[in-house]
């Protein structure tokens, strides 16, 4: 696979390489031959594939407790993600030190065209680890990892209800070094057609992979080269008239490389990225474009290179980490107005924290500070505070954060002419937002309980308006928002049954200031209670069950035309007869609930289908 843009990265990927060599060096000196424990993410929901498409990022997402995947059509063709209440583009997708970035619309945000099976359990950050983290996301962020190739030669298959078939394999080979270390080779790829579960809600996607991965038992090199094209329709995808039979194209190229190592006072890693998006949407299929104005052909390319680490001396430890990214919108049929097609990035995040060990427990106590710096807008410094109670009288954790955290528009909001289907808005300027969150953690026997309440101030943040004398046209406007809410997670053990139960409730008060605002398309469309349970039932002789629920009261919004609640779930029962083969009947939707998670977006109607999956060894 040739990426054209790839040549941007190779700067980026020659520091990662000279540091590459010297970091190890070093490190295979300095570590200590005890290694660190190991932190294992717990899976939160239960159903790993989907009855609708085959399994992309989103397909996890969908019943997250700290996460909402909003929809339009099957998740896997397009869904936003969003954190505590906030907006799509509010939310970002980190991959080991970098944020991934897409310039034209948080919409792309989840096109990361990497196999599942590459990567380790989603972590969900917010308060103090997004801020630390992310760049250009102000509320939470999903980040993953590269997880350790194993040897495999796997290949699963589905049929199901509405024409759904799809194919995936997955071959991987671990083969040890001289000098005690392995080198591995990982190659998947993946096609998945269906017809969905109503008229025009077809899609057809395909993804390849490529992951070179070098590890040792203090550190891990990787390289990726990922590749999606994936046709995508549903009625009323993103202007909410279900008469219209909308389509979105999109074709991904991806290349990292990434470098972690462990230190013996702590730990660094380096990560470098290009991505290159070609985008095609049409608001109606049955029109032919004319390849100007209203075709909605976009290509964005962007690189970036972030570092990362903590470092630890006695009672001190300062965690660091830093970004550059730069973007270019290369073409646009629509996307023309505004003052600039590139944009360079910059963020830089440094919290030193203390340790004060007390007769009754430990106390840490961080305060540091965040640098955001764009060459297209005005630079930015927050605050980064932390307080952290661990009492030795009980297994628990206390945190309190404070901070400061803000971001820039992307081009569509920028970009897109004032009036028309999407009215952009070139004077939109520098999102900011204050917020403060209080989390309690207590280890149970065979599981854990958590408690967060947050409050949030977001100022000039970007939303997509609705105004009943332009029927129409949805507007980008600024909004300030004041948002509290409380998160609720119990995670427990049962023999052979496994629970995760999460709750949620948000509270928003929204001002618009002088726009004329009838509805809002993103940021009172959200839950103002959800709650999901998963559930894992191990049967004997190789059967189980696997149950994810939500459900939910929506904020009231004059365009949907469905009921503001909604009951959703996702069932499964598999057979596993022996390691070499595993058979799953998978109905999604099970009560057919008619919600629309966008309004006028019609939802995704019940599926079922029967998956296959074979090892070879």
């Amino acid at each position: 696979m040739v990426l054209p843009f790839g040549k941007r990265l190779w700067p980026s990927v020659l520091v990662i390489s000279l540091l590459n060599t010297a970091v190890w060096a070093d490190a295979r000196q300095a570590v200590s031959d005890e290694l660190e424990e190991t932190v294992v993410l717990a899976k939160r929901v239960a159903n790993d594939t989907t009855a609708t498409s085959a399994s992309t990022l989103a397909t996890k997402l969908r019943f997250d407790p700290r996460v909402e995947a909003q929809s339009r059509g099957v998740p896997e063709g397009q869904a936003d993600i969003t954190i505590r209440g906030a907006l799509f583009e509010n939310t970002g997708l980190n991959l080991g030190a970098v944020t991934i970035l897409d310039p034209q619309t948080g919409h792309y945000t989840l096109e990361l065209p990497i196999a599942p099976a590459f990567l380790t359990e989603a972590r969900i950050a917010t308060g103090k680890d997004n801020a630390y983290a992310s760049l250009n996301a102000t509320v939470g962020s999903v980040q993953y990892a590269l997880r350790e190739i194993e040897t495999k030669a796997e290949f699963s298959l589905a049929l199901g209800t509405d024409g759904l078939n799809y194919q995936n394999i997955n071959l991987a080979k671990r083969q040890p070094l001289s000098d005690g270390s392995s080198l591995a080779l990982g190659l998947a790829a993946m096609r998945s057609e269906a017809d969905g579960t109503v008229e025009n809600g077809d899609h057809q996607m395909a993804r390849y992979n490529l992951v070179v991965q070098r590890k040792s038992e203090q550190s891990q090199t990787d390289l990726v080269l990922a590749k999606t094209n994936k046709f995508h329709a549903w009625p009323g995808m993103y202007t909410g008239f279900a008469s219209l039979p909308e389509t979105d194209d999109l074709k991904v190229e991806f290349l990292s490389l990434s470098h972690k190592t462990r230190l013996t006072q702590g730990e660094l890693e380096l990560t470098a990225y290009s991505r290159a998006v070609l985008d095609d949407y049409d608001f109606d299929r049955r029109t032919q474009e004319s390849g100007g104005a209203g075709s909605f052909d976009h290509k964005t390319r962007i690189w970036g290179l972030g570092v990362s680490g903590s470092n630890t001396i006695n009672a001190a430890s300062l965690d660091y980490a830093l970004q550059y990214q730069s973007d270019e919108l290369v073409y646009s049929t629509d996307l023309i107005s505004g003052d600039f097609n590139t944009r360079s990035y910059v963020s830089v995040r440094l919290l030193p924290s203390w340790r004060l060990d007390l007769n009754s427990g430990a106390l840490m106590v961080g305060a540091g500070i965040a640098y955001d710096y764009t060459n297209r807008d005005s630079d930015e410094f927050s605050p980064l505070i932390k307080l952290e109670w661990q009492p030795l009288a009980a297994p628990m954790r206390v945190r309190l954060d404070y901070l400061g955290a803000t971001q820039v528009a992307g081009y569509t909001a920028l970009k897109s002419a004032p009036s028309g289907l999407f009215g952009g808005n070139a004077s939109l300027g520098r999102e900011k937002s204050k917020q403060w969150s209080l989390s309690i953690e207590r280890d149970l026997t065979d599981g854990a309980l958590s408690a967060s309440f947050f409050a949030r101030r977001d100022k000039d943040a970007v939303d997509w308006t609705y105004d009943r004398s332009r029927p129409f046209t949805r507007q980008a406007n600024s909004v300030d928002l004041d948002v509290q809410g409380v998160e609720l997670l119990w995670d427990q053990e049962w023999g052979k049954i496994s629970s995760v139960l999460g709750a949620t409730f948000i509270d928003k008060k929204s001002d618009y200031s002088a726009t004329n605002v009838d509805a809002s398309y993103y940021a009172l469309n959200y839950a103002k209670q959800r709650f999901t349970a998963a559930v894992r039932w191990r049967l004997s002789a190789g059967w189980i069950v696997r149950w994810d629920n939500e459900y939910r009261e929506q904020a009231k919004n004059p365009l949907r035309s469905s009921s503001d609640t909604a009951y959703r779930s996702s069932f499964s029962i598999a057979w596993t007869p022996d390691s070499r083969q595993s058979y799953r009947l998978i109905v999604d939707n099970l009560t057919d609930d008619d919600f629309e998670p966008f309004p006028g977006s019609p939802a995704v109607g019940r599926a079922t289908s029967l998956q296959a999956t074979w090892s070879l060894f």
